[in-house]
């Protein structure tokens, strides 16, 4: 059963962080897919304080039979922080931070690392490493799912996780939302729908 989101901040709740939690129909939605869809790596953009989605995903992924790889990126290191204590005290899942490091992101120590399964919470700007995307899922051929709760424009950085991590599924977190990543649903049905006509 996915665990309750939590909050390690003192004097917080997690529901009062806007935390995607198993109440809500997205986060019961990713934890199952994760536990039985066929998800063997999973990538999330971003962390946040790691009591939503980050904590579901890890814990789908780390607690069965099989684990999985689970990759959550966040710029921000008390976020990295918090999200591996969430892990650990909420899914009984051990998580490693891993700072990101010059164009491709990757310090060249983990790069085995990261094709064994396993939780790891990628600290650093993305933006500032424009090789990261293409080398993380270059080492691990691609991604079955890919998670988005961005708090910016994603215009730059989708095509090359389209490109590079080839996802079976996208979840995407206030997609009716203007900018972030809530244009991509949108631009993914009219290119299906376009695909339908040329096959007519």
């Amino acid at each position: 059963f996915p665990p309750a989101a939590k909050s390690l901040f003192g004097g917080t709740e997690a529901s009062e962080l806007g935390c995607i939690s198993r109440s809500t129909q997205l986060g019961r939605a990713l934890w199952c897919l994760a536990r039985h869809g066929g998800v063997r790596k999973a990538l999330e953009l971003f962390t946040g304080i790691g009591a939503g989605t980050t904590l579901l995903l890890g814990h789908a992924l780390g607690r069965r039979d099989r684990p999985g790889t689970f990759f959550s990126v966040d710029r921000d290191h008390v976020n990295a922080w918090h999200a591996t204590e969430v892990l650990h005290a909420a899914a009984k899942v051990e998580a490693l931070v891993v700072p990101l490091s010059d164009a491709q992101g990757i310090p060249s120590g983990t790069k085995e690392g990261f094709q064994a399964p396993g939780s790891y919470i990628l600290q650093g700007d993305v933006f500032k490493h424009p090789k990261f995307i293409e080398a993380l899922c270059f080492m691990t051929d691609g991604m079955d799912l890919i998670m988005l709760d961005p708090a910016t424009d994603l215009r730059h950085t989708w095509p090359k996780l389209e490109k590079w991590c080839r996802p079976k599924f996208l979840a995407i977190h206030n997609s009716n939302l203007p900018g972030h990543a809530g244009w991509i649903p949108a631009q993914l049905k009219r290119r299906a729908a376009t695909a339908q006509d040329d096959h007519a």
